[in-house]
């Protein structure tokens, strides 16, 4: 079966992902190889370091680049999303619709790390799901299980407020498996994706993290995280509009 990568830094030169346009041509080849149709390219956004409107410009331009690319080489279908770290005041800032998974109601979001996670982040997760309409799809959940505060937000996810995703990598060390696959079984976890940065350091591990999938928990669940992702692609082709430079 195949599905869809819905988190990976591929768009060239823009955060630390792929370095230039070969390496971004490459790890859409090597996703494709493990099975991904079609990716979400989705850059770092930190809403404190970066102007909106620049940025967004500066990534639409790489996306275009490279989906051009994509397209003469028979390469996976791209879509544009963002990797938003958690702000205050997300919800009533008005730029989310803007940072979505292509123009869909989908928004990838990066909690912050190695701290606590308060009763008023979890609130603001909430507030952009019934405020803004938009669902936040909270990246590499695993992460934070250490962290104060974690239980709270797998009662937002539990109570249908948000949805999660599990890096592939995280799922090949012995020191997250654990967490990961618990978080599986659970079902707090909707995808799994690649998070891939690039072709040595961070590269796609998604074929061998499903291999970990089936052995551990099942083939079902190895078709359920596929199916889930290939929901989100309709929805992403539903909602999907040409792009357009300002």
């Amino acid at each position: 079966m195949s599905f869809l990568d819905m988190h990976c830094h591929v768009l060239p030169r823009i955060d630390d992902g792929a370095k230039d346009l070969d390496t971004a041509r490459e790890l859409l080849r090597l996703q494709q190889s493990q099975g991904a149709s079609a990716v979400v390219a989705t850059p770092h956004f930190y809403a404190e370091r970066v102007d909106l409107n620049a940025y967004r410009q500066k990534a639409i331009s790489r996306f275009e680049q490279l989906q051009e690319v994509a397209v003469n080489e028979g390469l996976p279908e791209l879509f544009l999303g963002f990797e938003v770290l958690f702000f205050r005041d997300m919800a009533a800032s008005g730029v989310l619709p803007e940072l979505s998974m292509g123009k869909s109601h989908f928004l990838l979001v990066e909690l912050p790390y190695g701290c606590a996670l308060t009763d008023a982040i979890a609130d603001e997760l909430i507030a952009i799901r019934l405020d803004c309409g938009l669902t936040p799809i909270l990246a590499h959940l695993e992460r934070y299980a250490s962290q104060q505060g974690f239980d709270r937000i797998l009662s937002v996810i539990r109570e249908g407020y948000a949805e999660a995703q599990c890096n592939a990598a995280s799922l090949l060390h012995w020191n997250s498996r654990r967490v990961g696959l618990k978080l599986l079984e659970q079902g707090y976890l909707r995808y799994l994706a690649s998070d891939a940065h690039s072709l040595v350091h961070r590269p796609p591990k998604l074929e061998e993290a499903y291999a970990v999938i089936e052995k551990r928990c099942g083939k079902r669940v190895v078709n359920r995280l596929q199916e889930n992702s290939l929901a989100l692609y309709a929805a992403l082709r539903q909602a999907q509009t040409p792009i357009q430079s300002n």
